[in-house]
This record gives structure tokens, sequence and C-alpha cells, in this order.
């Protein structure tokens, strides 16, 4: 079922399992989440423990990525709780179709972008029944970029934020951004953020190798987009894997096609990203570059895992 929610002018989506169907629409984004609250059915499907592992992958066209043995090869192996995908590019007629690739995910949640002409798309498959989702954050291009979904203990917001390759779409970029942390501030009220997927942002030099000294700055390094993505942490975020792993060096991304690169040089950079609530550091076991993984997308998948039984009370 969807809800429909006036915030602003701008329509927020929200589909949520429950019986009867019910129509929200409202101008309080608080008095639509204590509705959907209200009314959300007690009775759901849990994970099987409370050790839980997420995986975020871009894929850059599920269709391409599903064709791969690799990709079939590493959800099987690593079976991790919740999958998410970003720039599926798949469209809302495809979606069953793609569905039936994966059987051992019960709750599978997919969003579509009709404006973006496809180029963008989210999915996040699951062995537990989600409390409610959220499609977008209420602006023009956030349909198939933001997917926000709650379980029991957490929210998990899936992001594909757009890449600014001027000074000019680093400023609209900041705008938009800007939305984005209105709203998961929203949802951190109500619960901790798992804020996970492609932020198309390099944030430090340690998170980018191989580019000549001479070249550019690329996409996603500039100053304007790094100061944007560092309010992040201002909201009582941290990034997993520099917490996990402090300064070590993986990425996440690689090209061989960045003008000005000599032919057939690769460099690589880090662009995705699990950030994570604070108070959810005592939970946090693991944060993982999976770099071994490069024949599927020019993405590599990250992972976190979390135990949630150290305290059952977070």
């Amino acid at each position: 079922m969807l809800f429909s929610a006036k915030l602003k002018t701008k329509y927020f989506w929200y589909k949520i399992n429950m019986n009867p169907p019910i129509m929200i629409i409202d101008d309080s984004l608080d008095s639509i989440l204590q509705s959907i609250e209200s009314a959300k059915s007690k009775s759901r499907t849990s994970f099987p423990t409370k050790q839980i592992f997420i995986v975020s992958w871009n894929v850059n066209l599920l269709k391409k990525a599903a064709s791969r043995d690799q990709f079939h090869q590493f959800i099987s192996e690593k079976s991790p709780d919740i999958l998410c995908f970003e720039e599926t590019k798949i469209t809302l007629s495809e979606q069953n179709r793609f569905k039936s690739l994966f059987p051992q995910y019960s709750y599978q949640y997919w969003s579509f972008s009709e404006e973006l002409d496809h180029w963008a798309g989210l999915a996040l498959l699951s062995k537990a029944e989600a409390h409610s989702i959220y499609h977008g954050i209420g602006t023009l291009n956030s349909t198939g970029r933001v997917l926000s979904v709650e379980f029991e203990d957490f929210f998990i917001c899936v992001c594909y934020c757009p890449l600014s390759k001027s000074e000019e779409e680093q400023q609209k970029r900041a705008i938009w951004d800007e939305e984005l942390r209105h709203f998961i501030i929203e949802l951190q009220k109500r619960k901790n953020v798992i804020w996970i997927g492609d932020f198309n942002i390099i944030h430090t030099e340690d998170d980018i190798i191989g580019l000549p000294s001479d070249l550019i700055v690329p996409p996603g390094f500039g100053i304007i987009e790094r100061k944007s993505f560092e309010k992040n942490f201002e909201l009582g975020f941290v990034d997993s894997f520099r917490y996990c792993n402090g300064d070590e060096k993986k990425f996440s991304w690689r090209s061989i096609r960045m003008p000005g690169c000599p032919l057939g040089r690769i460099w690589k950079s880090r662009i995705d990203y699990a950030l994570v609530s604070v108070r959810m550091l005592p939970y946090l076991k693991e944060s993982i570059i999976f770099d071994d993984y490069k024949a599927v997308s020019d993405h590599c998948p990250i992972g976190v895992k979390f135990d949630f039984s150290v305290n059952e009370n977070i």
C-alpha cells in the first residue's frame, strides 16, 4: 500500500504492509510517522538472530550484474541478512523478473525513477519483514535515489547520491544533501539509522589512489561537496569503515576511462559508505570493502556487521 504525504508542497511516498489500506495526507512529517506507527501490525517476521550482516552494492545495471557468476557466488557465500543494490536501472514492469532471482529473500523493496529515465534505481532485499518503507525525500530526483526501511532495531537508508562534475553541480548537490539530512534527522528521532550506499564523495586523500598529480580534480573530490559530506558527522554519524579499520587504504570504485589518465591506468576511490549512528557503535563489529569482487561492476560491495544481542535496549 502507498501513502502520499504532502510536506512543504512536496510529496513523500510511503509503503507499509497493513490491512486495510490507509491514505495519509498531512503537513507534518512527525504526525505522518506517528500515524504509520500506530497502524503497524505487531506480528512480523524477524531476523533469525541478533547478529545482522548488511551489504550494499552499486551494481551499475542489475541486468548485467545478474549475468555474472561472481555476482551470484558472492550472494550465496556471504548470505547477508540485508542486501542493498544501487543503480539497478530497471523499470517497474521488470520488477517481478528480477525479484525471482533472489528467492532466499522473502521481503523485497524496490524503488524506481521514471524521471531519471531509469538511470538510478534501488533495491533492499531482506530476510526479515520491514515495519515501514519510505520512498524518496520529496526532492525532484530523490525517488530511485533514496529508500528508507524501518526494522525493529533501526532504520536503514539506502542512497545513490548525484554525482557533481562542475562547481554549479556541487552547489546543487549541497542543497540536495541538506534536504536528505533533514529527512535523516527525522528518522533519527525515532530510531538509530544505518545510512548506506553510493555517496559519490571522496572524503579525504586517503580515499583515492592512482590519480595523476596534474589531472583536474575528479568528480566527488571538490571542496564544496566534501564539506557538505562532513556535515553528516555533525548529525552524530560515524564512517564505519574508518572507525573499524583506521587509515587502511581500500577502495570501492575504480575507473580506467578517466580523461587524462594514461591508457590502461586504473585509479581508485572510496565513494561507497556505511554511516552509522554513534549510538550504534557498541553493536558494530565489522565494516568491510569486498575488493576481491571486481568482475560484476565498477563498484565493489561493502558490508557492515552488527551484534544487537550485546544489549537488547539500543
